[in-house]
């Protein structure tokens, strides 16, 4: 089981504004603070969440609290997306997204290290993620506005450097970094960062991303490496990073991709 956690980044109003309304709404877990790119004024990251109702319901409430008080989205905001390097060792999901929200309520931190995951996956599967998204870039293109397209804070990937690596920071240093499609620079937090995603406080819309995002991992240990954990090839084709998604999910997205291309 694969945790994600989210930076959700808005206007309109300052993070103190924000942090109180979290607050008096009885939202605990998320962390405010105040974003460096212009014209965006707070960053709301929520706590590691597992795929279950319970999550989804959290995030409905966060966005409701945000559209309540008048926060909105401009061009400049994304929304970041991290998923877990690592299976959960959890395995029960609303216990372990519950935990998560009081840990960060009481630390102020996030879960993480041997407690609560597994070993890395190596960078066979990292490799295989990276270079499935690079080859779907079009595709993925036309999920988003074209305000995420070659956008300075998520930048493509270029094939040639991901697939000469074959280590973690090979794959790091084959990105722009921090500042790419897929940053790897959180990987020693345990997360690999997606950045692509438009900024939204629609519900819906952040939780189909995800659902893509932990199908697309899922994807590749499951079903096109040997092992999950120690793999040294790729045993199937390249597949589609719409392979496995549930029916619901893909008409979901080729509906905003209709859209999107109307707009």
């Amino acid at each position: 089981m694969l945790t994600f956690g989210l930076e959700v980044e808005t206007y309109g109003k300052n993070k103190e504004l924000v942090n109180r309304a979290l607050i008096d709404n009885g939202i605990k877990g998320c962390i405010v603070k105040p974003d460096g790119t212009p014209n965006v004024d707070c960053e709301i990251v929520l706590p590691p969440l597992a795929l279950c109702d319970f999550s989804f319901d959290y995030i409905k409430k966060v966005c409701r609290v945000l559209e309540s008080i008048g926060c909105r989205i401009n061009r400049q905001c994304g929304l970041h997306v991290h998923i877990s390097n690592a299976q959960a060792l959890r395995t029960n999901p609303t216990d372990l997204s519950s935990r998560s929200i009081q840990y960060t309520e009481r630390t102020g931190r996030f879960i993480g290290g041997s407690e609560f995951f597994g070993d890395p996956m190596d960078a066979v599967a990292v490799k295989d993620i990276m270079i499935r998204y690079a080859r779907s870039q079009a595709t993925i293109n036309s999920m988003f506005p074209r305000s995420r397209t070659s956008n300075r804070y998520c930048a493509t990937m270029h094939l040639d450097g991901l697939n000469s690596s074959r280590t973690i920071e090979q794959l790091r240093d084959a990105t722009v970094g921090k500042f790419s499609v897929i940053n790897l620079n959180h990987w020693r937090n345990g997360t690999i960062e997606f950045r692509q995603a438009s900024g939204t406080i629609e519900a819906d819309k952040i939780i189909n991303w995800v659902l893509f995002l932990i199908n697309l991992v899922h994807h590749t240990i499951e079903n096109r490496i040997e092992n999950g954990q120690s793999s040294e090839t790729i045993s199937t084709p390249l597949g589609s990073v719409w392979a496995n998604l549930p029916d619901d999910i893909f008409e979901w997205w080729q509906n905003r991709i209709t859209e999107l291309s109307r707009s």
